[in-house]
């Protein structure tokens, strides 16, 4: 979607590539300074009347040297940017629920001296820079260190903005540091804008789409964000979510009509599930493909590369792995299938397990349509079981199964007579 964006409003990747590296790598190095350098001074061991003091000594200036380039940071890359094309976009690196619908809204500039910044509304007392609004233009972004004043406006800075690189280009030159802290603001581009009589214009957002990731806390918070929206969108579509807030989604998730998804289910990247499938609780689910009308689980895992046939079942305690379940197939119990191919139908009983690896490769094994794998079987791959053969139950197979065939791969049975008397005489 953001590159059709990009398309469409003529937004080149280097540019954006840029302002990405710019704000989120500044933003990232200024926060990791702090531990490894305590560490190394060993600040952390000092009595508490010398940590403070010592620590402030020593990690002031490094931070204070990244504020003051940030804005020349940003004044050093505009020799990347080509003045033929129109319009640059500066997006931070951690920003990740912004949608791309707002986007859109930001980067239609209809003509060169227009420039438009992204913020929101918010009445109670935050730290967000301001936006001064005049005349239903941005007048001017203040950060909110700079505030003089406790009643401060209630139109809060994004810090994502859009504007011709032929602006920026001649604008950025003259911010200056003429602030308290001097350090370079590149907010203060659109004072210089409003100044030079550009259209500075203002779309507004919510708070929770600009929310910016700074530590753990926060990209949990983010992860739930972002969490209920995929469950909101899946509902809305017709998925029916037993226990909406128990059932973990990813973004690029597919989910057919009349699908039912049970308590307690994690979906990984990469999953597609069929019309009228049932995910039953405590299954996992990563990068695989669902057919129409399985049902899967309980507490059953499908891992990477594995395909589930239409009508297919696979119940509880069982992991595929990489292998193609085939319509109609059964995998119902306790069983580990992995690198195989199974046809049409196939019956495999609980306890089965494809012997996959020897310690240094992979091998794949084949199941024949209506195949029938006893329970507790070994199948010791590489291995061909050929169509409406049978395996008996209990068997280690390393031998390939002919069409229609029984194969029986255990010991006799051996009974000994009287055996508990005679244990009972001991």
């Amino acid at each position: 979607m953001l590159k059709k964006l990009m398309l469409k409003y003529n937004v080149n990747i280097t540019q954006l590539i840029v302002m990405f590296i710019v704000f989120g790598v500044t933003g990232s190095v200024s926060a990791k300074f702090s531990g490894p350098i305590s560490n190394y001074f060993n600040l952390d061991e000092l009595n508490v009347f010398f940590y403070w003091p010592l620590r402030i000594l020593i990690l002031f200036p490094i931070y204070q040297i990244l504020l003051i380039w940030f804005g020349f940071i940003f004044n050093l890359i505009t020799g990347v940017i080509d003045k033929n094309n129109n319009k640059v976009l500066v997006l931070y690196a951690d920003v990740p629920l912004i949608n791309t619908s707002t986007l859109s809204k930001l980067i239609n500039l209809r003509f060169k001296n227009e420039v438009k910044i992204l913020a929101f509304k918010k009445t109670e007392e935050n730290n967000y820079g301001k936006l001064i609004i005049k005349n239903s233009l941005v007048e001017k972004v203040i950060e909110a260190k700079e505030f003089k004043t406790r009643n401060q406006p209630i139109d809060c800075n994004s810090g994502i903005f859009c504007a011709s690189a032929e602006g920026l280009l001649r604008l950025i030159p003259k911010i200056k540091n003429n602030n308290t802290k001097k350090e370079y603001y590149l907010t203060d581009f659109f004072e210089l804008a409003f100044n030079s009589k550009y259209h500075t214009k203002v779309i507004y957002g919510s708070e929770q789409e600009f929310m910016g990731i700074n530590n753990k806390v926060e990209l949990a918070q983010a992860e739930k964000i972002m969490q209920n929206k995929l469950r909101e969108k899946f509902l809305k579509q017709g998925v029916t979510l037993i226990d909406p807030e128990t059932v973990y989604f990813s973004k690029d998730t597919k989910i057919g009509k009349d699908v039912t998804i049970y308590p307690n289910v994690f979906i990984g990247p990469k999953v597609a599930i069929g019309n009228s499938s049932t995910i039953h609780p405590f299954t996992h689910l990563d990068d695989c493909k669902i057919g129409k009308n399985v049902n899967i689980g309980p507490n059953a895992r499908i891992r990477p590369g594995s395909d589930i046939g239409d009508e297919a079942r696979i119940g509880n305690f069982v992991e595929i792995k990489k292998s193609k379940i085939g319509k109609g197939s059964k995998v119902n119990h306790l069983a580990y299938v992995g690198d195989a191919i199974l046809g049409k139908n196939v019956n495999v009983g609980a306890g089965t397990i494809t012997c996959n690896y020897d310690g240094k490769n992979k091998y794949i094994t084949k199941i024949g349509d209506n195949a029938f794998i006893g329970s507790n079987s070994s199948l010791v791959a590489p291995l061909k079981i050929e169509k409406d053969a049978y395996i008996g139950s209990g068997s280690v197979i390393t031998k390939n199964v002919s069409k229609g065939a029984l194969a029986v791969g255990r010991n006799q049975q051996t009974e000994i007579k009287n055996w508990s008397k005679r244990l009972k005489k001991k």
